[in-house]
């Protein structure tokens, strides 16, 4: 038997990608399409991918995607961690805590900060990770005549929704097109993206374009924020979101102070990704000290930092 840790080359990327299906999506076998930014061939590249092969098999996988996000005017760099499996024969011999350690090193190498990892698992935790928490609301809402458009998104939207999305205060630097993204979200693609029959909705007030959210339809309502982002006027997403009819479950990241004022007392907290901090050497403690003001004071001794939503950045 022979073990080797390494990096998948493009070669590769089928097999890496049927994995992710056969412990993500065993029947939809969509993961290829999920998660198209750690499939890029620039991030497979990168050595991006950090794999296990066993008598040459893939067997566990670990993605990073290396991002730069700006926080209140400051710029960080970070990386994304997703897709963390390893197939169910192989399982309980440490091969993603060793893939995990590696992602780590090369971090350090490359001077990113911190790692938000979509998940909460112990794995995560026992290498130092805490919760990342979304104050969560449900809103029951009664079809209403409103005094600005609700359209589903089109192509020709791209663009100003981009810049909304610029002007958000916390939120990922996205220097590529992610108008493929945008179509993915908006059902183009696949009827169903993580779980969910994916939209999304753009605010037109007087013939421009003010915000714009996306959300997922499952059986236990709708859901927006955390994985599926939203940007632009705040009180313009509430009035919409109360005046459309169906369920709608909202994930708000704890600084988005605004959203929260118009929302009111959440229903609970949910920890819903992890935070895992790799060089905080490399904060000076100015910056550390402005970035822990924008969280709420109850969070400043558990989180060092706010983060943006993952959105259509999702790993």
């Amino acid at each position: 038997m022979s073990i080797k840790i390494t990096s998948a080359k493009l070669k590769d990327l089928p097999a890496v990608i049927s994995l992710a299906d056969l412990v993500f999506r065993p029947k939809e076998k969509s993961m290829g399409i999920e998660t198209p930014l750690m499939w890029a061939e620039e991030n497979v590249k990168s050595g991006n991918l950090f794999v296990v092969k066993e008598d040459n098999r893939i067997v566990s996988l670990v993605g990073l995607i290396e991002e730069e996000v700006e926080i209140d005017s400051y710029r960080i760099k970070i990386g994304n961690i997703g897709n963390v499996c390893t197939h169910p024969d192989y399982r309980g011999r440490g091969y993603a805590t060793s893939l995990l350690q590696e992602a780590i090193k090369k971090a350090k190498r490359n001077n990113l900060i911190c790692f938000m990892i979509s998940g909460g698992r112990g794995l995560y935790r026992r290498l130092g990770a805490v919760g990342i928490p979304f104050y969560y609301y449900e809103i029951d809402g009664e079809k209403k005549s409103l005094n600005f458009k609700v359209v589903r998104y089109k192509k020709e939207f791209y663009e100003s929704c981009m810049n909304i999305y610029k002007k958000e205060k916390i939120r990922f630097i996205r220097k590529k097109n992610f108008s493929s993204l945008f179509s993915l979200y908006n059902g183009e693609f696949r009827k169903k993206v993580m779980g969910a029959e994916s939209r999304i909705y753009v605010i037109i007030k007087n013939g421009e374009i003010s915000a714009y959210w996306a959300e997922g339809k499952t059986k236990d309502g709708i859901i927006i924020g955390y994985k599926r982002e939203f940007a632009g006027d705040r009180k313009l997403l509430i009035t919409a979101w109360k005046s459309l009819k169906g369920k709608r479950r909202i994930f708000v990241p704890i600084w988005d102070k605004e959203l929260i004022d118009y929302l009111g007392k959440a229903k609970e907290i949910k920890e819903m990704a992890t935070f895992l901090l790799i060089n905080h050497h490399n904060l000076s403690d100015s910056i550390k000290k402005n970035l822990k003001n924008l969280l709420p004071k109850e969070w400043r001794d558990k989180l060092p930092m706010p983060f943006p939503m993952y959105g259509l950045n999702y790993a």
